[in-house]
């Protein structure tokens, strides 16, 4: 059976009359034979409850305004989306106590434990490993260490993987609820997931473009789909 996965989306870059979604989002979660349906963010939250949907996917994008995490804006934040904030932060919130499925990719994250009271890293300096790569999103950019006996290890069977790579910001405390299930060698946390086991996970690297070129990745949609059903 088809399910239905809200997919959020946010304004175009240095444009805000124009909203934009990566249509890769939308592609990997047909080919896993979800249906994909874009959520805007002038949805109302009280109308989250009439939008018939078994998950949601929490998508890429620009910095989260540090005011949610109670702290000043670093001197090198970049581009805050005010709408895109205000509606994402409250689905991921309903959609955590209304029990559906998320996965939250890249920015994804970072909303996510923000929505369980967590704080964020602003700027990463790179001094280890460059978290921003300038190669195709396909390629592998670094190694990640999965722990034991959490879903992503279930789920990747492996405890070291290759990821792309594309932010500058990541987790810093994570929120109540949640924990570190993959980290990069130089300590950044590359994964999070809900401590009840339930399927609400976060990864930093973007699996939606890594999938054609490595069916492991795929795997994580699929997976997030079985849990949507």
């Amino acid at each position: 059976m088809s399910v239905i996965i809200g997919i959020s989306m946010g304004y175009k870059s240095n444009n805000e009359k124009k909203l934009e979604i990566d249509k890769n989002y939308l592609q990997v979660i047909k080919e896993v034979g979800g249906i994909p349906v874009i959520l805007n963010p002038f949805i109302n939250e009280k109308y989250f409850n009439k939008i018939n949907i078994d998950g949601i996917l929490l998508t890429g994008g620009g910095d989260v305004d540090p005011r949610y995490f109670g702290d000043n804006p670093h001197k090198k934040i970049r581009r805050i989306d005010p709408v895109r904030d205000n509606f994402e932060i409250k689905l991921c919130k309903w959609a955590i106590k209304s029990r559906l499925p998320v996965l939250a990719i890249c920015r994804g994250i970072q909303v996510l434990n923000i929505a369980y009271g967590g704080t964020i890293i602003q700027h990463l300096d790179g001094d280890i490993i460059k978290h921003e790569q300038e190669s195709p999103g396909w390629h592998p950019s670094h190694k990640i260490n999965i722990s034991d006996n959490n879903i992503l290890a279930d789920i990747y069977d492996k405890r070291e993987i290759y990821v792309n790579s594309f932010h500058h910001q990541a987790v810093l405390k994570t929120g109540n609820g949640l924990e570190i299930v993959a980290r990069a060698v130089d300590g950044i946390i590359e994964s999070i997931a809900s401590s009840d086991k339930y399927f609400i996970i976060g990864v930093q690297w973007h699996p939606e473009l890594m999938y054609k070129k490595n069916s492991k990745h795929l795997k994580l949609f699929k997976r997030f789909i079985k849990n949507c059903e």
